[in-house]
């Protein structure tokens, strides 16, 4: 993850689908894909990064709305972040036990078992100690810890 220009990382600065799926993109090494992006919003996307979305897209960890739309400048939330992020690195369920959050409730079905799997792992944790806070805007600094954390993870499984 690069900074901004003026040198500074802003890690409490709000994270976007297009910058996450661009950092999933680039740890996978996948090959820019220039593609149409298929979506009623697809003129959203600047040209630059345009070719690592449709990789993103087309190794399915990036996926659009049912209304058409891929809100790529949208804030990411947390939920959003650990499903985008297991689509990128599956795990297993290794029979550890996730985190039992208090807000488990809030989490969204298509988003439960990847927090449950990535909460096993060790690679989130809550805001508050019990709270996960799904619908909570992801950071700059949380989006590069749990890729670093799933990258330490992912290498110690490949070995």
């Amino acid at each position: 993850m690069s900074g901004y220009p003026d040198g500074s990382f802003r890690p409490d600065m709000p994270l976007t689908r297009m910058q996450f799926a661009i950092m999933l993109a680039r740890s996978l090494k996948l090959d820019a894909a220039l593609t149409d992006l298929p979506f009623a919003d697809g003129a959203d996307v600047p040209t630059w990064a345009a070719g690592e979305l449709g990789a993103a897209l087309q190794a399915g960890i990036l996926q659009g709305y049912h209304d058409g739309t891929l809100q790529p400048n949208r804030a990411i939330n947390r939920a959003e972040m650990v499903a985008m992020l297991l689509r990128a690195y599956p795990l297993e369920d290794d029979g550890t036990a996730p985190r039992s959050f208090a807000d488990r409730a809030d989490i969204p079905d298509w988003a439960s078992e990847a927090v449950s799997l990535a909460s096993a792992a060790g690679i989130i944790e809550g805001r508050k100690p019990d709270h996960f806070m799904p619908g909570g805007t992801a950071t700059r600094a949380e989006a590069v810890t749990v890729l670093l954390r799933m990258l330490e993870l992912w290498e110690l499984n490949q070995s």
